[in-house]
Order: C-alpha cells, then structure tokens, then sequence
C-alpha cells in the first residue's frame, strides 16, 4: 500500500505542475503577433487581422484583393487564432502603419512547420511594392541564409500605411504567431529564446551520453534503447522546431517535413526497445506480444515515412493517434508490471504520465483547441528531459539492484542511420540535377541585390530581377532591350571606360560609380562586373550595390568626432578656468582665517567682526560656485533630466523675491516684479528657478546703490518670457559676445565688489537649451542691461 500511495502522490503533484504551467501559458492571452512598443499605432493590432480560408482552388492575389474589397475576409475576434490541420490555402491581412524611427523591420512567424508563407506588401492604394517567399519549400532559394522559421525583411517607411498579405500553405496546424521586429530586438528575442531551447535539448544530450557511457559500463541495452530514443525524440524536436531545417537546407522539401515524422517513428521503436529490456517483457508472453505488435508498426510507419509512400499530412494522423494508443497501451503493461512487484515501473510511469500529459497539452494547442503559446509548444522538450532524467535515475537504481542483463548490439541502428543518410545524399544529387537548368534563373530573381545581365558588345539590357526594378525605379519593360546609356545610368564615355577596365581582367570588383536613376537622383554604388557567356552570346553580369548611406554615415561620423574633440577641448579650458576660480578664495579663506584667530587671542572685537564677515562672504560665493559647478556637472553627464510641469507665474516669482530681500536692501535697490495673475507657464521647475536665481542674482550684483531692476513674466502668441531689466553699469560688446562661451574667462566684480566666475549665465544656457530655449542678452556699457528668456509653450514633452 505504501508503494501506491507513493505512485498516486508522484502522479499528482507531476500532473498539478504541468497543468498549472499550462493554463498559465493560455491565460496570458498570447496576441496573434507581438510588436515593440510604439512601433504601430495599434494598441492591440491583433483585432486588426483578417483571414480567408482559400477552399475553391489556388486564387492569385487579384482575386484576393477582390475577396478582400468584397469583405469576404474574416474579421479576428479573438486575441488567438490557431485554425488547427488544414488542407486549404489560408490568407491573411494586416493593415500596419509604422511609428518608429526605423524603416527596415524583421516580420517573423515564430513557427517552423510551414510548407509554403507567401508575403505580400501592398501600399495603401494596394500596388504590391514587395513579394517574399519563405517556408520549407523555398529553404534552398535562402541558403546559406536559413531561418529557423519564416521571417521577412521589409521597408515600411514611417507613417504611411501598407497592407500586408500572407499566403500560408501547410500540411501542419495552420497558427499565426507573428512578430514584428527591429533588428537589435530580434538578435536579442532570438538569442533568448535559442538559450532556453538549447539548453532543454543540452539536457536531453546529456542524459543521453549519460546513458551511454553506463551502457558501455553495465551493457544493459535498456541504456542504450533510452538512449537512442532520446536522441531520436531530439531529432524530431529539432526538424518540429526548425533548426534542423538551418542545418539541412538543401535537402528535398517534402523529405524535410517528413524527417520529424522519420525520428519520431524511430523514437517510438526505441522506446519500445527499452520498454522491453527496461521492464524484462520478454518474461511476461503476451505483454511480449503486445509491444511488439507495437514496435512492428512502428516500423512500417517508420518505412512508409522515409520513402513517402504516404502523405505528410496522413504521416502525422497516424503519429497523433499511434503515439497516443502507445502510451495508453504502455501505462496499462506498466501497471501489470508494478503490480507484480517490479519496482522499476513505478519511475516508468512516472516519467511517461508526465510526457503524455505534456503530449496532449501540445496536440490540443496544434489542432487549434488550446491557446498557442511558447509554453504550451515546448511543454513536449521539457517533458522529454524530465522523461530522460526520471528514467536514468530508474536505470541507476536497476543497475544498483541488478547487472545482469547483457549488452546489446547496436550496429543495426547504425546501418539504419546509414541507410538513411545514403538515400538522403541519393535524393541530393537527383533533386540537383533535376534543377541544374532552372538554377541560374532561381538565383538571379531571389537574390536580394540589384542584378543586370547586358550584352557584351551593344550594352543592351537582356534581363534585369526584380530587385534592381525596385532599387531604379524602372519596370522590367522599360528596361529589357535598352543600351543602359539611352535609359539614363550612365553616359557612353563612362561605360566605354568601365568596358576598358573590365576587358584587362574579366572580372571588376567593388568599382565605385555613380549612376542615375529614374527619379533624377544620382547615387553611389559599388559594380561587381564578369564577363560570361550565354548560348554563345557574351554578357556582362553585374551586381549593384547602394553605398550611398555609408557615404552619409561616414559623414556623420566624421562630424560627430570633430563636435566630441572642441567639446573635450572645451571642458578642458572650462575645469582650468574653475580650478583658478576655486584655489583663489580658497587662499584668501585661508589668510583671513589666521587673522581672525589672531583678533581672537587678542580679544579685538573689531577686526574678529570683519574678518569673520568677510570669511562668510568668501564661503557663500564659494558655496554659490560649486552648486552651479556640480549642477553643470549633471547636466553635462546627463544626470539632471528636463521635466515639464505647469508652474502658476505668479508664485514662481514669490518664490523668488524672498530669496534676494536682504541682498536689494543692502544696496538700496528696489526691485519690481510683473507677471499675469492668471498666467501658467510650462517648465521644469528647477532649472527654470536657477535660471531666475541667477539673472536677479547678477542684476542686483551690477546695479548700483539706489539703482532699480524689474522682473517680468509674460506670454506671447506660443512662447513665454522671462525679463531682468536693470539700469547698471552695463557690458562692453566683446564681453557681451563671450558671456556664454565656456572657457572664456569673462567675469568681473559687482558694483559693490561682489565676485563672481561667470559660470552662473553658462548654467542658465545650458538650462534653456534643455527648454528647446534661448537667453537672449541687450546691454550698453554704462546703461544697464536686459536679459531675456524665452521658450515654447509646445514644448510640454519631457525628454
């Protein structure tokens, strides 16, 4: 009793653990295709799709249209679409409109098992300006270039809106997990999801050499038949994942969708194998029977499989339904055998009720019943590892309690692999073969470059892809039988050259030339030109490659370094201006300081009175000094961030007349502030307080005794404006001109010898560059001055 209470218990808490990950994966309501974050203008683009299940025949994208027009389309109601096993094609459209900075995006269809994804990009007036062909069927037309699964790279300009037209034809579940991309962001989403899935399959092959190496060690072919069953469920995870499909490209298509249904057949007789030797079925006669019954039809699936007898679709009927009749007749044997006191059916069926819970979760998310999400397809890999595992301990504690089983010859498992591998290699050559001819023209209209082929002798155009048509602006029409000089590329003197360097070696490669196209523009690209010969008749093929956004990169670049050497050459002369202005009052602290210890030891009120006072001045322009040094440091560096918010004017200003009360008065200044009672501006408050701070702070410091300044506040139109006005000493035209130049040691003492290192107005421009700003300065020496402040009321966003 306590040995089945131990089963019920691993049993549920196993099923309870996928189950909850799996209605975990479903509730998260997986959208029909995931976008960054303010790449579309839809919030949930997923209610924007559309589908039309193609069931008369095959329909051109004309008759598609129409359907579409006609809204024969299907709306998406839902935020999954899984249409589960279907014959027909299946066609489905999305309205997009591009709000990132980025043009070029990656379009992917995060599953692997499509026959056939035709893409169409249609602009909003439904011209195609785009075709792209992806699926297992047009694997070889990308090589080397081989995705695990369908992606497309396409322009989608901002703003303008573009339709998008795919085209699914499969043998498998028709889902529609799609995701648009920037290209940083898919290298990283791939790399991610890559990481997870090899590591699953890592454990899968480690497990496997695991049981490898005991198998040589106790030659127990329990061992080796786990092992080779999780080798072959790692073949089949690998072509139902598709990264079987990036290492095998070239291989016939039809094979390739067969090749999962090949391992998944191998597999099941693997598994067979080690159910037999794991739980000795061949003491027990008709459990014996039995599973080898199984393992038989295994095999003549296994070889109606690998020839193709049989459809991909009927192939994959007969794994769902085999697999399951398998499974349900492997737990009954199990129960039979742990009931007759074998221990080793316990971990058996502990392993295999996992598997088989995970296998229905998938099976019912592939036939469109459960929602498709990532968890929910790799549920069957991570219940492949824990199969492995789970059994390997079982096969240790077997090993522990007995080692007499003998070792198996496996060399028929070899000859099986190579068998396989010399019919896969045989169907290589003839499917080459087969296609020698049409080989050329495959290559020359996929290819994604500009390509042209002309006559050697005339220079006319005898066929041009599709590419170099969208790269010039120019129908095939339009050029095919043309000289290219006539069309407008080039001039007669300018090929005549070309001809004459391309008739020395043969061959021209990365040869700069500017050519026109048909919009007038003249653009730099780099020629790869060779000389060969069709049907007797010699040719020039050539090769276009667009340079010109190098050429503007290499520019900005060159700009960018030239602004970062005068700005580290400005910093340089602003620190040593600081230095200086920093060390001087420090001396004088210093100097004062000694005095005033000595007015103190001899009880001199007087002088202790003044020194102390001036020591207070000292620190307090000192400490004035280093706010603005280290505010400038921030914003320099980036720490201090621009944060707008509505501020009432009026208060602004309250705020800000109690700061420099006691100054005006010390100098008989009267101080005037004007602003809307009602007005609000828009700012960050901080900066724009410093900004005030400093312009009273300088006005007051350059007026003289008796002198007036006025503050005022208003709006015009869509800017606000901030004014210091004061009647003092004023500023000559060359100090005027550096007053905002960092570096420039332009600064003097105040009217009442107030010192000062200019660093205050620099901060104020730094400030109001972040308002998108500016100050503005009119001054006369001897006349006073009037700073001015201004900046857009639109400019609300915070950076």
């Amino acid at each position: 009793m306590k040995l089945y209470r131990n089963i019920i218990f691993r049993l549920v808490m196993a099923l309870v653990l996928i189950t909850s990950f799996s209605l975990f994966a479903s509730s998260e309501k997986y959208k029909i295709f995931h976008f960054e974050e303010n790449l579309f203008d839809q919030k949930n683009p997923a209610r924007f799709i559309s589908y039309y299940i193609d069931s008369e025949s095959p329909s051109s994208i004309e008759q598609i249209l129409k359907k579409y027009k006609n809204n024969v389309f299907v709306s998406n109601t839902k935020e999954t679409l899984n249409l589960g096993y279907m014959h027909n094609s299946v066609w489905f459209h999305i309205p997009v409109q591009n709000r990132s900075e980025e043009e070029r995006l990656i379009v992917e269809l995060d599953f692997a098992n499509y026959n056939e994804v035709e893409l169409l990009v249609l602009d909003s007036n439904f011209n195609i300006i785009e075709k792209q062909l992806q699926g297992v069927y047009h694997l070889k037309e990308h090589y080397p270039d081989v995705h695990r699964c369908p992606f497309f790279e396409i322009n989608l300009p901002e703003n303008q809106i573009y339709h998008l037209f795919f085209k699914i034809r499969n043998e498998a579940p028709v889902m529609f997990p799609l995701s648009f991309h920037t290209n940083r962001t898919y290298l990283s989403k791939e790399k991610t999801k890559r990481l997870i899935s090899f590591t699953l399959l890592g454990i899968v092959i480690a497990t496997v050499i695991f049981n490898m190496i005991f198998f040589f060690i106790t030659q127990n072919k329990a061992y080796l038949f786990l092992s080779l069953h999780l080798l072959f469920t790692f073949g089949n995870l690998l072509f139902y994942f598709g990264y079987g499909y990036e290492y095998f490209p070239n291989l016939e298509p039809n094979f390739l969708l067969m090749l999962k249904f090949v391992f998944y057949t191998l597999s099941a007789i693997a598994h067979g194998l080690f159910f037999i030797y794991y739980l000795s079925l061949y003491k027990y006669k008709y459990l014996f029977r039995i599973e080898l019954t199984c393992i038989s039809i295994a095999i003549v699936f296994f070889f109606a499989a690998i020839t193709q007898i049989i459809s991909v679709y009927n192939i994959a009927i007969f794994a769902i339904s085999s697999y399951f009749i398998f499974s349900i007749i492997g737990i009954v044997i199990a129960f039979i055998i742990l009931f007759r006191k074998n221990r080793s059916a316990l971990y058996y069926i502990t392993a295999y009720s996992i598997h088989v819970l995970a296998s229905v979760i998938f099976f019912m998310t592939t036939v469109g019943t459960m929602a498709y999400s990532e968890f929910n397809l790799s549920v069957q890999m991570i219940a492949t590892a824990i199969f492995g595992i789970v059994l390997s301990i079982g096969l240790i504690e077997q090993f522990t309690i007995s080692n007499k089983i003998k070792a198996s010859n496996i060399q028929l498992e070899k000859d099986k692999i190579l068998l396989t591998e010399e019919i896969e290699e045989r169907k290589r050559v003839e499917k080459e073969l087969s296609e020698s001819d049409n080989k050329f023209r495959m290559l020359f209209e996929l290819l994604p470059h500009p390509l042209i082929l002309t006559d050697f002798e005339t220079g006319n155009v005898i066929d041009v892809n599709e590419s170099l048509c969208a790269f010039s602006g120019y129908t095939k029409e339009e050029l095919v039988g043309q000289p290219t000089p006539e069309i407008g590329f080039w001039k007669d003197e300018e090929r005549s050259a070309y001809l004459e360097g391309l008739m020395k070696t043969g061959k021209i490669t990365a040869k700069e030339v500017n050519i026109w196209l048909k919009d007038n523009k003249l653009i730099e690209v780099l020629m790869y030109s060779e000389i060969i010969e069709i049907k007797k008749q010699k040719c020039i093929f050539t090769l276009v490659v667009d340079i010109s956004d190098i050429r503007k990169q290499e520019k900005a670049l060159e700009e960018s370094e030239k602004q970062l050497r005068q700005l580290n050459a400005t910093k340089d002369k602003f620190f040593s201006v600081i230095a200086h202005d920093l060390q001087n009052p420090m001396q004088v602290l210093l100097a004062y300081s000694k005095e005033l210890v000595g007015g103190m030891k001899d009880n001199d009120v007087a002088k202790t009175t003044k020194y102390a006072a001036t020591i207070k001045n000292i620190a307090e322009n000192t400490t004035s000094l280093i706010q603005n040094l280290l505010s400038w440091a921030r914003v320099q560096t980036g720490l201090m961030k621009y944060h707008s918010e509505p501020i009432h004017a009026k208060n602004f200003l309250t705020s800000a007349e109690s700061l420099f009360i006691n100054a005006a008065l010390s100098k008989n200044i009267k101080i005037e502030y004007q602003c809307p009672s009602d007005l609000i501006i828009y700012a960050d408050n901080n900066m724009m307080g410093a900004v005030l701070r400093n312009l009273i702070s300088n006005a007051i410091k350059f007026t003289n005794p008796g002198g007036a300044v006025s503050v005022t506040v208003y709006k015009n139109e869509q800017l606000f404006f901030i004014e210091v006005t004061d009647n003092g000493i004023g500023m000559s035209d060359t100090f005027k001109n550096n007053l905002f130049r960092i570096g420039e040691n332009y600064h003097s003492k105040g009217t009442g010898n107030e010192t000062g290192t200019g660093l205050g107005l620099i901060l104020c421009a730094e400030f109001m560059s972040l308002h998108k700003g500016t100050i503005e300065v009119v001054s006369n020496h001897g006349k006073g001055s009037i700073f001015t402040v201004k900046w857009s009321e639109k400019n609300k966003r915070n950076e």
